[in-house]
């Protein structure tokens, strides 16, 4: 679900954003929104094309897929997979958005940026494990839903 997100008057100013693409430099800008609020988000190019793009028949999937790889490229995003799942996020979320009433996330933190995090995601034996995986190890239905596929 989109968010209000608030964008720093940095970043227009930003080495790595002003050596974007102006398509990707868009992208970007879209995934505050598209993420969660942890700055995470599955890193499937058809859903964020959708949030991002939903009206510009021209800027194709493929467009958007190539925008991530120009937003990854330049460590603006970290790409990793949790369970079959490919993810997305923004190493730098915390430094720009403040939210002040987290939900909580229903993706897996990032095992290079938050290691701690990660490391206790896979040792718990519940709560945030299991709102990802249910318990037969299988997807659960509200991640399927947002895909519109089951991760293999």
């Amino acid at each position: 679900m989109a968010r209000k997100r608030m964008l720093s008057p940095e970043f227009f100013t930003s080495g790595p954003v002003a050596a974007l693409p102006l398509t990707a430099m868009v992208t970007f800008e879209g995934l505050w929104c598209y993420c969660d609020d942890y700055g995470r988000g599955e890193d499937n190019a058809d859903l964020i094309k959708a949030a991002v793009w939903p009206r510009r028949p021209s800027h194709t999937t493929r467009k958007v897929a190539a925008d991530l790889n120009a937003i990854a490229a330049l460590g603006l995003v970290c790409r990793y997979q949790s369970a079959g799942v490919r993810l997305i996020h923004v190493p730098s979320w915390n430094e720009h958005q403040k939210i002040s009433h987290r939900t909580d996330s229903k993706l897996p933190p990032c095992p290079v940026h938050e290691p701690a995090l990660y490391s206790f995601f896979l040792t718990e034996s519940g709560g945030a494990r299991e709102r990802f995986r249910n318990g037969s190890g299988t997807v659960r239905e509200s991640v399927r839903n947002e895909t519109g596929r089951t991760p293999e």
